[in-house]
């Protein structure tokens, strides 16, 4: 994947708001039009095309190719890099929790809506859990058996206790895991996307 360290003091200012981001995406995740990228985000084209000018004079995207279009020559737009990486000093007015609570809650929100949708679906083969986990109580909704899902979904989440060594191993463990299965290609039509989120952070009670 090619990343792009961000430098540019007016240029990271680009990423110190969520709407501006959201410009972007069109483009980092395909190649793109003007209009198929107002059409996606459902904005004018007129607004689309300013902020068009400005990633293009930013650096953060460019013409690939001019695609001939009954009578118009259209470009065709790409992100100039798959990952762009800014220094948080760089957009001081955003603190890291604001950008955490962002992309937790944004996560989690599509988690949830996935996960009632395959409850919906198979009512019979759920269970209520209210169980000591780790130091805690935990009540939880989950899979009584993987009869009749497609796939039984994996929802484990609370408190666990462990030494440095141990949580560091954990980790380690579970990049590896994650890494075996990122970027594997499956055969047309049979690849869907799937929610996974792992997180070992030491608990702060305050």
């Amino acid at each position: 994947m090619s990343s792009i360290a961000i430098t540019d003091p007016r240029t990271a200012q680009f990423f110190a708001d969520f709407a501006r981001i959201g410009r972007l995406e069109p483009f980092m995740l395909r190649e793109s039009s003007l209009g198929e990228a107002a059409t996606e985000l459902q904005i004018s084209k007129s607004l689309m095309g300013y902020w068009v000018g400005i990633m293009l004079e930013r650096g953060l995207i460019a013409v690939v190719r001019i695609e001939q279009r009954g009578r118009h020559r259209v470009p065709i737009y790409a992100a100039t890099a798959n990952a762009f990486v800014v220094p948080m000093e760089l957009i001081p007015q955003v603190s890291n929790e604001t950008w955490l609570q962002h992309n937790l809650t944004k996560f989690e929100e599509s988690a949830q809506r996935s996960l009632i949708q395959v409850g919906r679906k198979h009512t019979q083969h759920w269970q209520l859990s209210c169980a000591v986990v780790g130091a805690a109580v935990e009540v939880m909704v989950l899979p009584t058996s993987d009869d009749g899902f497609e796939l039984e979904p994996f929802n484990r989440f609370g408190q666990i206790r462990l030494g440095a060594a141990q949580a560091a191993q954990l980790n380690q463990e579970m990049r590896a895991l994650y890494e075996k299965y990122d970027g594997r290609t499956e055969p047309t039509g049979e690849a869907k996307p799937y929610l996974i989120r792992y997180l070992l952070v030491e608990e702060q009670l305050e």
